[in-house]
């Protein structure tokens, strides 16, 4: 399918490949580029804004598919390698052989089942944990963020120096840019130089069938022709967890994973696991046998909403992120005021969860000795204003949902008064039962309609006692000239 923005700007061509991207340093090696090379490369392709607004014509590939296939065949070998690879580490049994296949994919082959797992991350204190939400191909903003990361000494070139040192990305990596194929490509270089440091959540343009409607099945095959195989990339996705719980080991965990909530997965068995890093798979959801048990989660509705709510909800084996329903790490929304419901729906994207029904999740998945504090999470898209998206500028690309300060009467405040009202500062305390969504990054459609130009990542310490926790809000400005 057309990619949504093309056709709006009417643009005939994409992005074509440029010569001498590639060399060889021998037979079956493929020569990459060091970081300041690639730095220079990217940043004198063409903005995503200036394409947009059409100040400029869409710019060249900055690799040449030998290069991309590449980076692509040893990011999978990474991460379908060691780690997931060791059964030790799967709590409830490891992944039939098709998991590990990369020619075996479920979107191909209705044989192949989807198997969609979480991952568990558990830290030392001191430890350090960066996170990034939104990319949507916007390699500026990427380049300028790990730029920032050399600057403070975090990273040699693609590598991390401090072994303490961690990086989650949030999900969303193409789609709606022009540049998926850069940032795939710079996302598979910091992984490949840091296979136990760099972790990647799978968002819900992780799936085949959003990257056929929204611009990255298209932008591979104009970069690399028409004949490229872009099911490597869909393999990809399949290798990354949909939700990654990062804590310590004291027994505090995040939720850390692009959407919102998901009822129907039971994540304390792989919570309790003795494994400071281990896998589950997620299995069957059992969103209506989790409601039934837990009635906390529709009490707080009223009858007739929640009558209508739970025939919403089910019990069923995912064929795909979004089929039959879809899946709530990588879908579901949170709502931003305190008194909104506690659960809510909204088609075309899920299950939208209050601070009452968020919470309830929360307890319900935690143990004594293993417990979900917060939520991290990404899955910002609005391309106007919107009362999320102004609190997110507003906070310098971090919002914290339900303030006590905020009400659905403040929905359109400006700007002005809400820095008076909300959580602003460079150094935040993270607190229980909160959710923290991540702003997109900014040379992208949203940039250019919601008005803002800085690229936000958020540094997270983890101490041992939970209540120490501090979260550091970076906001970089990224030029688009």
């Amino acid at each position: 399918m057309p990619h949504r923005l093309l056709n709006l700007l009417g643009f005939a061509a994409l992005l074509v490949i440029g010569p001498n991207s590639m060399a060889q340093d021998g037979p079956g090696e493929v020569q990459q580029l060091d970081w300041a090379s690639w730095k220079v490369r990217c940043m004198a392709l063409p903005s995503n804004q200036q394409i947009l607004l059409n100040q400029a014509p869409p710019g060249r590939a900055a690799m040449s598919a030998v290069q991309f296939d590449d980076l692509l065949n040893r990011f999978v070998g990474v991460q379908l390698g060691d780690a997931l690879a060791n059964e030790a580490l799967w709590i409830g049994g490891k992944p039939g052989s098709s998991f590990f296949d990369s020619q075996l994919c479920y979107f191909n082959d209705p044989a192949v089942a989807f198997m969609p797992f979480a991952q568990k991350l558990s830290l030392a204190p001191g430890s350090r944990v960066i996170f990034n939400g939104d990319l949507h191909g916007d390699i500026r903003s990427l380049i300028t963020t790990i730029g920032s990361w050399q600057q403070q000494g975090l990273l040699d070139g693609f590598r991390i120096v401090d072994p303490q040192t961690h990086v989650v990305f949030l999900g969303d990596y193409t789609d709606r840019g022009f540049y998926g194929v850069e940032v795939i490509a710079t996302l598979a270089r910091l992984k490949l130089e840091n296979p136990d440091n760099v972790w990647f959540s799978r968002g819900n343009h992780e799936d085949s069938q959003l990257v056929s409607r929204y611009g990255f099945v298209e932008e591979m095959q104009r970069k690399f022709g028409g004949t490229y195989d872009v099911t490597k990339v869909m393999r990809l996705y399949d290798c990354l967890p949909v939700v990654i719980y990062v804590g310590s080991s004291a027994g505090d965990y995040l939720q850390c994973n692009h959407g919102g909530m998901e009822p129907g997965y039971d994540p304390r068995p792989l919570l309790e696991s003795a494994a400071p890093l281990a896998f589950q798979l997620i299995g069957d959801l059992k969103q209506l046998t989790f409601a039934d048990a837990h009635s906390e989660l529709l009490d707080a509705v009223g009858v007739p909403e929640r009558n209508t709510l739970r025939t919403l909800l089910a019990d069923f084996t995912p064929a795909s992120p979004a089929l039959p329903r879809t899946f709530g790490f990588m879908w579901n929304d949170f709502s931003v005021f305190a008194e909104d419901p506690a659960l809510d729906y909204q088609d075309q994207r899920g299950w939208v969860y209050g601070q009452r029904g968020t919470r309830a999740l929360l307890n319900a998945q935690s143990t004594p000795g293993a417990r979900i504090r917060a939520v991290f999470r990404a899955h910002q898209h609005s391309k106007k204003p919107s009362p999320l998206m102004q609190r997110l500028l507003v906070s310098h690309g971090v919002f914290r949902h339900w303030q006590a300060t905020d009400a659905t009467g403040l929905a359109t405040a400006p700007q002005t008064l809400l820095e008076r009202l909300l959580e602003t500062s460079t150094e935040r305390s993270v607190e229980d039962g909160a959710v923290y969504t991540f702003n997109v990054s900014p040379d992208s459609v949203y940039g250019v309609g919601c008005y803002y130009n800085f690229a936000t990542h958020g540094i997270l310490s983890i101490t041992e006692q939970f209540e120490d926790w501090k979260l550091e809000v970076v906001a970089l400005p990224v030029s688009f000239d």
